[in-house]
């Protein structure tokens, strides 16, 4: 009974037939070609993979995702694959849309979920967000801010000028007469060498290697990390990683107008991958015990043994 309550899990299992679903629509429909939804799937089904096994009496979770409900989800994943061509071909919502239909590459990251609901009833469902509640919540999170493309740029222009700004405050002070210009890209500058802050600059790449190697100590410790702790810890490593970013620009300002301008313009790329890389380890070395609740022990704490002389 105990191997057969630990092995019925439908709510793991019609995740499993919605990665499936969501992956055939990313390389069989070009209107439904998405990252995030392939990604969150499956970050969120290997945070459950444990529960993701069959008994060998033929009372498999799968039992609970019944025959037409199966039917019904594929026919409304072909429905949506069908309705989104016809939309993306469509000239007159390209119109509608400014000929870049951006609402619709805004709602397929959502929509492609929605025919998950027919797997199981309501009440199964609701079982399934208690039951596990905090890998909804991750998943919930990484849906909504993995690779932010849209929100930086919709963003940029007054970010832009928020990072140049602080960016010509902190090289300023190693940099006599470092000038800044505010028309359209910030630019810097200085007497040896100039810096335009364009959209490749904003750090979103940075961010990105953040979120993909958290995501993956997440999948290494998650049975072993705060939860709270876990969903501040990625916020504030997206907030590091910015902040990072500001660095990066400030010290190559610094480093091409008081160093060298050919070291700086022929390295600036790599070199930047390198920080990044740096940055996220330092941010995950500094947190990480505090993440997974590590505290040192004391001497006089219970199963400690202190010899006195």
């Amino acid at each position: 009974m105990l191997l057969r309550r630990y092995t019925s899990e439908p709510g793991v299992h019609a995740l499993l037939a919605t990665s499936i679903a969501v992956a055939a629509d990313y390389a069989f429909v070009p209107a439904l070609r998405s990252t995030t939804p392939v990604v969150v799937s499956v970050f969120l089904l290997c945070l459950l993979a444990r529960h993701l096994c069959f008994d060998t009496y033929g009372t498999s979770a799968c039992h609970r995702l019944m025959s037409w409900r199966l039917i019904c989800f594929v026919l409304l994943h072909l429905s949506m694959a069908a309705a989104f061509g016809i939309l993306r071909e469509s000239p007159s919502a390209a119109a509608a849309t400014g000929g870049s239909l951006l609402p619709l590459t805004v709602v397929r990251k959502f929509v492609v979920f929605v025919p998950s609901a027919i797997l199981l009833p309501a009440s199964e469902w609701q079982r399934f967000g208690r039951s596990y509640r905090a890998e909804s919540i991750a998943a919930v999170v990484a849906l909504l801010t993995f690779s932010p493309y849209r929100l930086f740029a919709v963003a940029w222009p007054v970010y832009s000028q928020m990072l140049g700004h602080f960016v010509h405050s902190l090289a300023g002070f190693f940099v006599p007469g470092l000038c800044y210009q505010a028309k359209g890209d910030p630019v810097l500058i200085g007497p040896a060498l100039g810096v335009e802050i364009v959209t490749g600059c904003s750090g979103l790449n940075g961010l990105r290697l953040f979120q993909d190697l958290f995501a993956l100590l997440l999948l290494m410790d998650w049975d072993r990390l705060r939860r709270w702790r876990a969903f501040v810890g990625y916020f504030g490593g997206m907030a590091w990683m910015l902040l990072a970013n500001a660095l990066r620009i400030a010290l190559m300002v610094v480093l091409g107008n008081r160093v060298s301008a050919d070291l700086v313009i022929r390295y600036h790329l790599n070199a930047g991958w390198l920080f990044f890389v740096s940055a996220v380890l330092v941010y995950v070395l500094m947190t990480y015990r505090w993440l997974v609740g590590i505290r040192s022990t004391a001497p006089d704490e219970p199963g400690t043994l202190l010899t006195t002389q």
